[in-house]
């Protein structure tokens, strides 16, 4: 117990550089074989202490994320979410939420696992953790409660997505707790995307690869993704992606609401999740043919999103902002394209050599609209 201590001194209590090169001689598998080890007591203090190191140590390294997800016992981690301490609870709630950011089919097994050991029982006791922690840990205990719903319950009726959707949405709509609206904003832009190894989104890079962004010239615009990674080629992403969207278009207008409320966000994370949500949620509709709530989503969400297309922007971020008003613009909602204001045409041309719904659209919007002269800004980003 006194060496477990040490450790979490050393890895916590320091700067972020001094933590970090403690954690580096640490990270090593036969040091955390070692640690995981210690797991496996069963002692409340200790179980908390290697939760604290743990957590860093998958923060640091993809390499250990790798090694921990396959080598760390679950049941552990299960033991301490079951204890009645908030605080005790909180280190394996965040523990779980760090080692699953990890590639989509490595992450439905470890939910198997989960679920295995855990039963019907974990669920009550996430439950629980929705109605008696703090506004992070509720969010937290929401998205493990959800996604291993899901693996039970794939048609999307259950209690228990209810009562997790419930917290998210409640949070996503939040204007007093920004790290509460941030986590869950970050939690729903990934609900049927991936991660790579080292923790990092690779959702967007999915759903651009989608959006028809080939070029590798183009690719390498946008910054911290390695484009050859084998998350991207996950055979389990399609799939886990249209169970999770048929589950969240069930619940309809109530989701689409808080997810406009979290674009108008002014925190740039908050708001960029959300369009990677919309764009997931779009490109999900869109397969779904004509529907009442794909139309609703176009006229609640279409004004936020289309700010997003700016040439000011990230390449990524323009690209998923063209995805969404592509997929939900079509059918009846097509209409909303003679609202498109000069600049945002002109802002659809720029991405058309990125894309061909930018292209797509451009041809309905310059059948139907003349063309004017675009804003002095516009013109500005052109020339720089």
């Amino acid at each position: 117990s006194a060496s477990i201590a040490l450790i979490e001194i050393l890895v916590t209590a320091f700067d972020y550089v001094t933590n970090n090169v403690h954690l580096a001689t640490i990270s090593s598998p036969p040091i955390l074989s070692k640690l995981v080890d210690v797991a496996k007591n069963n002692n409340l203090e200790e179980g908390m202490a290697l939760a604290a190191i743990l957590v860093r140590c998958v923060r640091l390294s993809g390499n250990c994320k790798k090694f921990l997800s396959q080598a760390t016992p679950v049941e552990p981690f299960l033991h301490l979410l079951r204890r009645k301490e908030q605080r005790v609870k909180y280190a394996a709630l965040e523990y779980f939420h760090e080692i699953l950011q990890i590639p989509r089919s490595s992450a439905i097994s470890l939910l198997q696992k989960i679920w295995q050991l855990g039963g019907i029982a974990i669920m009550h006791t996430l439950v629980a953790c929705l109605h008696q922690t703090e506004p992070e840990q509720r969010v937290l205990a929401a998205n493990l409660l959800l996604q291993l719903d899901m693996l039970e319950n794939p048609d999307g009726r259950s209690v228990f997505k209810d009562e997790a959707v419930e917290v998210l949405l409640e949070s996503l709509s939040s204007q007093e707790n920004f790290t509460a609206q941030a986590l869950a904003a970050s939690f729903l832009s990934n609900l049927g995307g991936t991660y790579s190894w080292s923790g990092e989104s690779y959702t967007a890079a999915w759903l651009s690869k989608k959006a028809g962004l080939t070029s590798k010239s183009h690719r390498n615009m946008i910054r911290n993704i390695d484009w050859q990674d084998a998350c991207l080629q996950d055979t389990e992403i399609n799939s886990w992606s249209n169970k999770f969207a048929r589950a969240i278009i069930g619940i309809g207008v109530p989701f689409i609401s808080a997810l406009a409320k979290g674009l108008q966000s002014k925190v740039k994370g908050t708001s960029h999740d959300c369009l990677v949500c919309a764009a997931w949620l779009a490109s999900e509709l869109a397969s779904l043919g004509e529907n009442d709530i794909r139309y609703y989503a176009c006229e609640i969400l279409l004004l936020d999103i289309v700010h997003h297309l700016h040439p000011g922007n990230e390449l990524d971020e323009r690209v998923l902002a063209c995805m969404c008003v592509y997929n939900y613009t079509s059918g009846k909602g097509k209409q909303k394209l003679m609202s498109l204001s000069e600049g945002s045409r002109e802002s659809l041309r720029r991405l058309s050599s990125f894309t061909w719904m930018a292209e797509e659209l451009l041809q309905v919007t310059d059948y139907y609209l003349p063309r004017k002269p675009c804003s002095v800004y516009h013109v500005y980003i052109h020339k720089s």
